[in-house]
């Protein structure tokens, strides 16, 4: 689990629930999904699913692995297949660096992931 104990907001159902809340309830149109697949990991939830699945809902991307919150190869997340899951479903935002490098941060970029 990341996060406090007690955040209602643990997976991506939880999240799109309340985005198709305010929606509907405010006729908002432009609020989408934060994928932010260390804290998704983190809780369990599946990213495999939400990346081939759930792409027209996501406005933004985060990355960090998991466990321990590293860059990318320090923890089991598969950053490649991931981010061409989101590529090949038409994901074409920004995917933002959000982990706690174990070496000097410019160094640490050498570990992301390379797509065509």
């Amino acid at each position: 689990m990341s996060g406090a104990s007690d955040y209602p907001l643990r997976t991506a159902s939880d999240a799109l629930a309340v985005i198709d809340r305010v929606a509907a309830e405010t006729n908002t149109v432009n609020v989408g999904l934060l994928c932010d697949f260390y804290h998704l990991a983190a809780n369990g939830d599946d990213l495999d699913a939400i990346t081939a699945h759930l792409v027209p809902r996501i406005t933004h991307v985060q990355i960090a692995d998991c466990p321990g919150r590293g860059e990318p190869g320090t923890g089991g997340l598969p950053f490649a297949r991931l981010l061409n899951n989101l590529a090949n479903g038409g994901y074409d935002g920004w995917v933002s660096l959000e982990y706690i490098p174990t070496t000097a941060t410019t160094d640490s970029f050498g570990s992301l992931p390379r797509l065509p």
